[in-house]
């Protein structure tokens, strides 16, 4: 998908189209081995300055673990001056979970989950996930095995319909045939995207492509599904379905949504960590939080 980006429009277009037309409906996907992980963990630390302790057992084990995760931009046009954007987050994400992120602007929600996803280096610390520690480009390539990501910006191609980038993805995990055709009906189902399954996407309303683009994460059942705002520009009606599709997408995978509202982390989350200036404050159940911070 990213090397395709590279490509001119015109020679991108005709080879998705390639794609889509294939008589097997998809292309194969190397599938990640080694999926045990580690034994979840008794005691979750948000140990940055000024962060909690979370006494907490997850429904499933620790499948994600970052470790004094930190993150240093250097602005080699300005003197090397340095900006902290994420400082020492430790945090255990479980399987059948939804973890949300509650910040405002700036917190560091987003970096934080680019250093989840590869998209970004820590600059110190360790991240592992589902048993891979991200530490080169082959580990990254197998974390992407197993990721759906949902990024801030909708990353769509203006000319190919909303069916055609649902196949194309689910392509990319490997289903064709019946089965590809079946998990396209499904996400089509599950965010609402019937009405418009035949339009281009330069003709879709903001709110649209970001079900569509919410829809192409969870399209192939990935294990890490990483939300990053994905209601931003939804209406109540499109962020209740949302809410209904991350409840019934949450079994046997970790999920991990950033949001500036507390309305939708408590609608959603079964743990809640909020973010302020790069540091995770505070880390736990809706209920407890609540309770603590009343």
């Amino acid at each position: 998908w990213k090397k395709c980006r590279c490509l001119p429009a015109s020679l991108r277009r005709r080879l998705f189209r390639h794609i889509l037309e294939d008589s097997n409906d998809g292309i194969p996907l190397l599938r990640l081995s080694g999926e045990a992980g580690p034994e979840s963990l008794d005691v979750e630390r948000a140990d940055a300055e000024g962060g909690d302790v979370e006494q907490a057992r997850g429904a499933g084990g620790s499948r994600v673990q970052l470790r004094s995760v930190r993150k240093v931009y250097i602005d080699e046009e300005n003197r090397g001056q340095t900006t902290l954007a994420v400082e020492s987050v430790s945090l255990d994400l479980y399987e059948n979970q939804t973890f949300a992120l509650l910040g405002p602007n700036g917190a560091g929600k987003s970096t934080l989950l680019n250093m989840l996803t590869g998209i970004v280096s820590p600059s110190g610390g360790m991240i592992s996930i589902f048993d891979h520690v991200l530490e080169d480009m082959n580990s990254i390539e197998k974390l992407r095995e197993i990721l759906g990501y949902c990024p801030q910006e909708d990353i769509l191609l203006d000319d190919l319909t909303v069916k055609e980038h649902l196949k194309f993805f689910a392509g990319l995990r490997g289903l064709r045939g019946a089965l590809l055709r079946k998990e396209v009906a499904r996400r089509c189902e599950e965010m609402d995207l019937g009405s418009v399954m035949q339009e281009a996407v330069k003709n879709l309303s903001g709110g649209m492509k970001r079900r569509l683009s919410v829809a192409l994460a969870l399209t192939g059942d990935p294990k890490f599904v990483v939300l990053d705002e994905p209601s931003a520009g939804m209406d109540a009606k499109s962020r209740h379905a949302l809410w209904r599709a991350l409840a019934h997408n949450k079994k046997d995978r970790v999920l991990i949504v950033s949001t500036h509202s507390m309305d939708e982390a408590d609608a959603i989350a079964d743990r809640i960590g909020i973010m302020v200036h790069g540091v995770l404050k505070a880390c736990g159940e809706p209920l407890e939080l609540k309770v603590k911070y009343r």
